[in-house]
């Protein structure tokens, strides 16, 4: 018995009815299509989610216990010396940045040189716990009001309060009451880059300081906060911290208050620079 229906003449048959569906309006393509769309939904509807679960786990990552293989495991080891090397050098460049900073401030300051001094120790006391003594004094010309910066980030850490034949006490900048006149300005500063010319004080934690500044004042979390103070002039320029957090402040909605933290640790500084200015002299030998 000759066979009517073949593949190819359904085939042919959907292709008529797929082209004749184009020229028909939208009301009479979906009465020619929806008795078919409904009947394949009926079937697929069962089958769709297991179909979904088979799919998941055949693209699922193979677990972390498999062993990789001898080739395998030599890219992997050679991606991690890349990393490890890409992590060397991103920390030489911020200590070669330290170092172009450090040159830049020197450069600026014809009339003061840096003397080195390390820390000797950390009272023990909460009431002192923000002094430091360092192994320099008078006999190196320092005297009392030098500012001091950390030797590691030359960043600001504070002044002498007190000075000795060959030691002398820092005040650092966390110490209680601190308070700094300080701009506010992006790490990618230029000669027409926003200013902000603000005041810091010391939180009561004595670890980060905050500034009161109006929602028209711009300050980013990231922007860098500079030493400007005419009491400080020596160590003006110098990095205080970096902006952390900035908030609405709870006790006015026209102002903000911006957190502005260290760049290190001042409990963890043990290398420390004294701006000397080159005219004094150092105190005679007795």
């Amino acid at each position: 018995m000759r066979r009517y229906v073949t593949s190819k003449r359904a085939l042919a048959g959907v292709m008529a009815i797929l082209l004749l569906s184009v020229f028909l309006p939208a009301k009479a393509a979906r009465l020619v299509w929806d008795p078919f769309r409904h009947g394949v939904q009926l079937v697929a509807f069962p089958i769709a989610d297991p179909l979904h679960a088979v799919g998941i786990w055949a693209r699922g990552s193979a677990p972390d216990d498999v062993p990789l293989g001898p080739e395998l495991q030599r890219d992997a080891n050679l991606r991690d010396a890349l990393r490890y090397i890409r992590k060397l050098e991103l920390e030489l460049q911020q200590k070669q940045e330290l170092l172009a900073q450090l040159n830049r401030s020197l450069a600026v300051r014809q009339d003061v040189q840096l003397v080195v001094g390390s820390a000797t120790s950390w009272p023990r006391s909460s009431e002192s716990l923000h002094l430091v003594s360092i192994n320099i004094g008078r006999r190196q010309g320092l005297v009392e009001g030098q500012v001091v910066i950390d030797g590691d980030t030359t960043s600001l850490a504070g002044r002498l309060s007190d000075v000795g034949p060959n030691s002398a006490t820092v005040r650092l900048i966390t110490s209680a009451q601190t308070r700094l006149e300080v701009l506010i300005m992006p790490p990618d500063a230029g000669p027409a880059t926003r200013q902000l010319q603000t005041v810091v004080n010391i939180d009561d934690a004595q670890s980060a300081f905050t500034a009161r500044v109006t929602t028209d004042d711009v300050a980013r979390i990231g922007d860098l906060v500079h030493l400007a103070d005419p009491a400080w002039e020596a160590g003006n320029g110098y990095l205080v911290g970096v902006v952390s957090d900035v908030q609405p402040d709870p006790a006015n909605a026209l102002w903000r208050i911006v957190t502005v933290q260290p760049v290190r640790d001042m409990l963890q500084v043990r290398r420390l620079f004294v701006i000397v200015a080159t005219d004094v002299q150092p105190a005679a030998m007795p």
